[in-house]
């Protein structure tokens, strides 16, 4: 893939199978290009294919043929020759099993490989000799399913442009031995306006133009507004939470932790596939109240709650992200991503055009994203450029001394590496600080020399403490080269040396800067570097945890945070990072918070996470009853009498008001076990109120206590179960 992805070999309007590539980039390019082309007074065609048995297809002499086209060296010739050489297969069924038989054609399925192999095979089927975004063909390829747009000025021309198009893909699929799915080939007519329809010739097939189709997950139609996929936005909500409510019902189902995860998972996936081409400011109001129920109903499961659960308890404690709220993030993200990506990407300059400008009419996904005001703002000025193949794959990595020990022992190394040192070698300690409201620092300290090194880098620069890290790293190399030139002046010898900082991300990067993530420009800088410095002396890069009981490591600390907070000191300028970006982007995102009002209905004070962290351990008929009392909508007499489903609201065994707090605080008939359950809490030092022990139901500490009697488990089992009501279909979710 680095051999293809560096010379162009593979298409690119090739989006599926490769790195730096996704779904939501191909739908983000038809979706402009087609509307652009409305813009300029022009109609457009589509002919959408599948490929069909496309890996078994595959000729490997032919497979040779495209790579040695394309100036494949001779030794990834060699290797395709021998992967694709000698493969045999067998059949199993039941007992039988058939003789080996001899594969002559296809490619491994499951293989990675694979996958490049075939975006390279079909390659010729999106090629042309212009610039498919600036010309009137754009073609958009997906592993096996291949897609043609043409644009004209009127329709027929459009549709005798396609048919002359289609007939050259027909040609490549004689050529290549490969034929196309007649079932799934679609061919639409993409205009606002009412036109002619004409058939289209697709080899002997006479293809009527469909008013919609089924691509790549989405529902497209003839004027790109996706109604038809938004109308199937709540069936699909209603299946997803039917399947996922088998396994995670609030009376027997898998935990509070995995529903949530189940629902991230699945729910929000499979709702928000493609949402940022329908899911816009023109439709997210009839999108809204769907999301709204949907979250409800998630939520609900997640907790194990009633179905009259005040939904502002709701919110705060499922910690569940609002459907809306996500699609947003993700949408921020996606143009964040799109901006970091490097110039020759097909979608980056489309993308940020439409980002800031306004257009008149047919305006494209990008133009109508919600919040687009705010996604300037995270784009201005241009952040970091993060490329895909940032090294050659099979560089030599730098190993990292103590990354597998625990901050205990790899303390005790590092102060026997001081204690052995000789005088010769060199030890340089690194450091970032985060000053909020002052800035970040870094600083680097060689001993024993005592050269050091800061920078100071500005409060208003989007950098994490990451990238501060990496700074430190930096100057350990700006230190390295002026001892090494010292000593050649003084005629010394130099030893070892080591460089020791407490970031083991920053290390990590450094040691192996293949895989493309925030602060490339820093970390592949520093790993080429030191390469090079490599060839003078011996380095060691040395995980030193902690600040403590080691002058070298205390020294840089305080060198960084004096950098922070002293702008007088020379700055480090580095373009905005990603990863700060994209806090900043969930931070401002978050639901808001709650009013006086909200905040006065909600009685339990506790913070959801520690809550949630105790729950975790507790089966889920426990977590929904703890849930249920919490809330105070619980299948106690008092709630059942107020939905009609009890005649009376009094305690069977008390005669009094049958409410959590009597439950908790005074029923008779728990009169042993309440006895127990304090005992414990005062054995575990934990406050709690005899007249009311409400409050424990504030405590994380305090549910193991409140569910581990066997009477009381048994109780609160018979609470969350509705068929120990009249009227269980009031309190069902």
């Amino acid at each position: 893939m680095y051999w293809a992805h560096k010379t162009g070999a593979i298409a690119d309007g090739h989006f599926g199978g490769r790195k730096g590539r996704n779904i939501e980039e191909a739908m983000i390019l038809l979706d402009s290009w087609i509307k652009e082309k409305w813009r300029n007074g022009k109609v457009v065609t589509g002919l959408f294919l599948d490929v069909k048995s496309a890996y078994p297809a595959v000729h490997k002499e032919k497979l040779i043929q495209v790579l040695t086209q394309k100036r494949a060296p001779d030794y990834i010739l060699a290797i395709i020759r021998s992967f694709l050489t000698m493969r045999h297969t067998e059949l199993k069924l039941d007992d039988f099993k058939s003789q080996m038989k001899l594969l002559e054609r296809g490619l491994p399925q499951g293989s990675p490989l694979s996958v490049t192999l075939y975006l390279l095979y079909n390659s010729e089927l999106l090629d042309t000799d212009t610039d498919q975004a600036e010309s009137n063909r754009l073609s958009i390829g997906y592993i096996d399913d291949v897609t043609h747009l043409i644009a004209a000025d009127t329709m027929t021309e459009a549709t005798s442009k396609m048919e002359n198009l289609g007939r050259r893909t027909i040609e490549w699929g004689r050529k290549m031995g490969s034929e196309f799915d007649k079932k799934k080939t679609k061919f639409m007519l993409f205009t606002n306006g009412e036109v002619e329809q004409d058939q289209l010739t697709f080899g002997e097939e006479r293809l009527n133009p469909v008013n919609s189709t089924r691509w790549l997950g989405i529902t497209l139609d003839s004027k790109l507004n996706y109604a038809k996929h938004i109308d199937t936005i709540k069936p699909r909500s209603d299946s997803t939470l039917a399947q996922i409510n088998r396994i995670s019902n609030k009376y027997y189902g898998i935990g509070i932790g995995d529903t949530r995860t189940l629902i991230k998972a699945v729910l929000y996936t499979r709702l928000l596939f493609g949402s940022v081409l329908w899911l816009n400011t023109s439709t997210q109001n009839k999108v809204k109240p769907i999301f709204e129920k949907s979250y409800n109903k998630a939520a609900r499961m997640i907790m194990g709650s009633l179905k009259s659960t005040p939904l502002i308890f709701l919110r705060r404690d499922s910690e569940l992200m609002p459907i809306l709220s996500t699609h947003i993030i993700r949408t921020h993200n996606m143009i964040l991503r799109l901006a970091t990506k490097e110039e020759n990407h097909p979608v980056r300059a489309r993308a940020l055009k439409e980002t800031h400008e306004t257009v008149d009419s047919h305006p494209s996904a990008i133009h109508k994203l919600i919040q687009r005001e705010k996604i300037k703002t995270n784009i201005n000025p241009e952040p970091e450029t993060i490329r895909t193949f940032p090294t050659k794959p099979w560089r030599r990595l730098l190993p990292i001394k103590h990354l597998n020990m625990t901050k205990e022992e790899a303390t005790e190394k590092v102060k026997q590496l001081i204690r052995d040192s000789k005088s010769q070698d060199i030890l340089i300690f690194t450091d970032g600080s985060d000053i909020p409201g002052k800035g970040k620092g870094a600083a680097a300290v060689a001993e024993p020399s005592g050269m050091t090194t800061m920078r100071h880098i500005a409060d208003t620069t989007p950098a994490t403490n990451f990238e501060s890290e990496l700074v430190g790293l930096k100057l350990a190399i700006e230190l390295i080269r002026r001892e090494l030139y010292l000593r050649r002046e003084k005629n010394l010898s130099t030893g070892e040396i080591h460089i020791l900082s407490d970031n083991q991300g920053a290390l990590r990067k450094v040691a192996n800067p293949t895989i493309p993530s925030t602060g490339q420009h820093l970390y592949l800088q520093i790993s080429n570097d030191l390469l090079s410095l490599a060839q003078l002396a011996l380095i060691h890069l040395t995980w030193c945890p902690g600040h403590r009981g080691i002058e070298g490591n205390e020294k840089a600390d305080n060198e960084a945070k004096k950098a922070a907070s002293d702008p007088s000191i020379r700055q480090q300028l580095i373009p905005p990072s990603k990863a700060y970006i994209k806090q900043r982007i969930t931070k401002e995102n978050k639901p808001v918070d709650f009013t006086p009002e909200e905040k006065r209905r909600l009685r339990v004070k506790n913070c959801p996470k520690k809550f949630n962290r105790a729950l975790k351990t507790q089966e889920k008929a426990i977590t929904s009853a703890v849930n249920q009392l919490r809330s105070e909508h619980v299948a106690l007499n008092s709630y059942l009498h107020r939905i009609g489903a009890r005649g009376s609201p009094l305690c069977d065994e008390c005669n009094q008001i049958e409410s959590v707090r009597h439950f908790l605080s005074h029923c008779r008939r728990y009169k042993t076990q309440r006895k127990r359950m304090k005992t414990g809490l005062r054995n575990d030092k934990i406050r709690f109120k005899s007249e009311d022990m409400r409050d424990t139901l504030d405590n994380p500490r305090a549910i193991t206590h409140i569910s581990s009697d066997s009477d009381i488990r048994l109780k609160l089992c018979e609470s969350a179960d509705p068929n120990t009501t009249s009227n269980k279909s009031d309190i069902e979710t």
